[in-house]
């Protein structure tokens, strides 16, 4: 009889650990929301930001009884400001003043409420 060759197999290898894919999809997650936290501000701040550095001055008129929505659709039509979404957001709260203004395309959206506000005509 022959003898039985020993078995030269080699012993089991444990299982490979894999990244968890809980994990992955939170570091995908979380920089996703880093990417639109960072990209809105951005934004914001160019929209926020004037229009042009130099120009001429753009006269509008404020009807009695105009909201910060139509003003600012107007002022953004004009070239006055780069986004009317942003201006009406910053001014939700601004109460505007009726009348004749000049605004330059170097003013902040800011400089722009601060006139609507205290009713800065000309």
């Amino acid at each position: 009889m022959t003898s039985p060759l020993p078995e030269t197999a080699a012993p089991p290898e444990p299982p490979k650990k894999r990244f968890p894919v809980v994990i992955v999809a939170a570091v995908i997650v979380a920089l996703l929301m880093v990417g639109a936290a960072v990209g809105s501000q951005l934004y914001l701040r160019w929209a926020k930001a004037p229009a042009a550095s130099a120009g001429k001055a753009v006269r509008v008129t404020v009807e009695r009884g105009a909201n910060v929505e139509t003003v600012a659709q107007e002022l953004e039509t004009k070239g006055v400001i780069r986004s009317a979404r942003v201006f009406a957001l910053s001014g939700k709260s601004a109460s505007i003043k009726p009348g004749v203004y000049d605004f330059a395309p170097s003013e902040s959206v800011a400089q722009i409420l601060a006139r609507l506000e205290k009713g800065d005509v000309v």
